[in-house]
C-alpha cells in the first residue's frame, strides 16, 4: 500500500467523527413517535398490529381494529378480554404459549391460529410474535396476517 492510502484511512475515519459530532442528538422519543403510555409508535401498515402487556391489549392498529370489528377503546378497555379474539378451540394452547412467553419462554416466534371476529365469525391468522421489555415487564408484540383462501 502506498503512503497516501495510508493516510486516507486515519482522515476518512476522523472526517466521519467530526461528521457525527456535527449531526443534531435527536431523542428516540421523537424519531420514533409516540402513543399513549410511552408505547413507541408501530407503522400503520396492511398487517394487524398488536402489543399485549400485563393480559392486556396496550396497543392495536386501525388494521387490527379492522380485521376483529371492535374500537380501539373496546380493545384497551379494562374489561376487555383479548382471548375472546381466539377461536374457544385454540384458547388453552395460546394460554400455555402465552403464560411461556410472560416467563420468558420465547423470544421469537410464529404461530397459526383460528381468530374470531366481534360477530364470531371464525379467521385464519398467522401471528409474528416477539417479546421486549415494557414497564415493568414484558411485553408481547405481534404482527398478524389473517390467512386468505387464496394466499
Amino acid at each position: 500500500m502506498d503512503e497516501i492510502g495510508v493516510l486516507s484511512g486515519p482522515i476518512t475515519a476522523q472526517r466521519r467523527e467530526e461528521e457525527m459530532e456535527e449531526m443534531p442528538v435527536v431523542p428516540i422519543a421523537e424519531r420514533m413517535g409516540t402513543i399513549d403510555r410511552s408505547l413507541p409508535q408501530i407503522p400503520q401498515q396492511e398487517d394487524a398490529v398488536f402489543v399485549i402487556f400485563d393480559r392486556k391489549l396496550e396497543y392495536v392498529n386501525e388494521r387490527f381494529t379492522k380485521v376483529f370489528g371492535i374500537t380501539p377503546e373496546e380493545a384497551y378497555g379494562s374489561a376487555f378480554d383479548f382471548m375472546t379474539l381466539i377461536a374457544p378451540e385454540n384458547r388453552p394452547w395460546i394460554k400455555e404459549k402465552y403464560k411461556k412467553a410472560r416467563f420468558g419462554g420465547f423470544a421469537v416466534k410464529q404461530i397459526d391460529f383460528i381468530g374470531l371476529t366481534k360477530k364470531g365469525l371464525k379467521i385464519p391468522c398467522k401471528a409474528f410474535l416477539m417479546l421486549f421489555p415494557l414497564k415493568w415487564g414484558l411485553a408481547i408484540r405481534g404482527t398478524l396476517r389473517p390467512v386468505r383462501p387464496n394466499s
